[in-house]
């Protein structure tokens, strides 16, 4: 192996590892949010490359079609040096993951979701990736996102090795002018892969947070590899392409690098840092509640009052770890303190309702019920909460017309299926 391929295979491959043991250590500092957070760094790296991959996948096929074949390597006469529609679907593919990654500039331009668009978007903002029927019933895995990940690994990785095996798969690819990456990105994605594989199986949190974050490591690394792959394409095309193209590749790379820069540079300006304390404070709390530990989420929750008494969902948190501790009364006091903070705050009357619900108060959980989806119409789990409450107290028919609201904001709430077909059973 040459010396240079050999320092790019290494340079690669650290970066997979970094990519991965970065976020874990600042996640285990209990800063995961400044990474891998919405436009934080990773998901501002992943679309600066994506954008780059396109710019360069875009100028270097058009100006590769103006250069006669002449001036190319017929050893390495393939997809990687030849122009083809392929890279132009590789452009498509990186542009529409830069739009996804940004929510399509939604946050940049300020841009409202429209209701009927929110509704079926798990995430509420403009991208694709999030709509629900990417999410199969019962279940948090998203569809598309589970083929990015199996395409990545397929063509980033296993078609480079395999083309290294089976020499009528090179031909083929040589044939129809696929450009296949390098052993140096092949090796990186199978690192990145397994290690996201890894991470997965043993990720001490198990939340949906933490495998969020675990699948934003992978993402990112995969893009920077596309990236990658575009440079390898402008180089395998070098010889052919004229000095001001050329510079014009690199400037893209170096404009895109700059704006990423910038970027960045003014979000670390701008940011809060008694906001960012606030988001790691809660982040920790409901991620403690998630996993059943509530002396953690009660701790949590005293920083949070300590940080920002004038803010509700400390209080809220504290209440509802005391609720599960069983300490009825002093969770009843929390949730009053955060109504008498913010008389607005949805979750803070969702949570008073349970607990007058779990107290046998069903008809002040329902008037408290009804109050939390006047502020927070499009919530499954008020809803579902409020028609149980509406079953018990035995107004059934109004307790079904609510389960139906909550399943035409989500039909694949199992939940709220179970609680309807119970409800039915009981009425025959």
């Amino acid at each position: 192996m040459p010396v240079r391929s050999s320092r790019r295979t290494i340079a690669l491959v650290f970066l997979a590892v970094l990519a991965h043991v970065l976020p874990a250590l600042f996640e285990f500092a209990g800063h995961g949010g400044l990474l891998l957070s919405e436009d934080a760094l990773y998901e501002s790296i992943g679309a600066a490359a994506c954008l780059a991959a396109a710019m360069i996948f875009v100028v270097t096929y058009f100006a590769g079609r103006r250069t006669p074949d002449a001036g190319r390597d017929e050893a390495v006469a393939n997809g990687m040096c030849r122009p083809s529609l392929w890279w132009l679907a590789l452009a498509g593919v990186c542009f529409v993951m830069c739009g996804e990654e940004v929510s399509w500039g939604q946050r940049l331009l300020s841009l409202e979701t429209p209701e009927w668009y929110e509704r079926e978007n798990v995430s509420g903002e403009l991208n694709f990736h999030n709509l629900r029927l990417f999410y199969p019933a019962d279940s948090q895995a998203n569809l598309l996102q589970v083929a990015w990940l199996v395409a990545t690994v397929a063509y980033l990785s296993l078609l480079p090795l395999l083309t290294r095996v089976w020499r009528w798969l090179d031909r083929l690819c040589g044939q129809f002018r696929v450009p296949v990456a390098s052993g140096s990105i092949a090796l990186a994605g199978l690192v990145n892969f397994a290690l996201f594989v890894a991470r997965t199986l043993w990720d001490p949190y198990r939340t949906l947070r933490s495998a969020q974050a675990i699948s934003e490591a992978y993402e990112s690394f995969a893009e920077l590899l596309m990236l990658a792959l575009a440079v390898e394409v402008t180089a395998a095309t070098r010889a052919a392409l004229a000095p001001s193209v050329r510079r014009g590749v690199r400037a893209v790379v170096a404009i895109t690098l700059l704006v990423f820069i910038a970027a960045l540079a003014n979000r670390l300006a701008q940011l809060d840092v008694r906001a960012y304390q606030f988001l790691i404070y809660k982040e920790r709390g409901e991620r403690a509640l998630e996993a059943g530990d509530l002396m953690a989420a009660l701790d949590e929750s005293a920083r949070l009052i300590e940080l920002a008494p004038e803010e509700p969902y400390g209080y809220v948190l504290r209440g509802t770890a005391r609720q599960r501790q069983g300490a009825m009364e002093a969770a009843r006091e929390d949730f009053a303190q955060a109504l008498q903070v913010d008389p607005h705050d949805s979750s803070a009357w969702h949570q008073m309702g349970r607990l007058q619900m779990a107290a046998g108060e069903l008809d002040r959980a329902i008037a408290t019920l009804e109050r939390a989806r006047e502020l927070n119409p499009n919530s499954v789990g008020l809803l579902n909460d409020l028609g149980v409450a509406l079953a018990r107290s035995g107004r059934k028919t109004e307790a079904e017309k609510v389960f139906r609201e909550a399943l035409a904001i989500d039909p694949d709430a199992g939940e709220v299926q179970e609680n309807l077909a119970a409800l039915r059973r009981g009425q025959r």
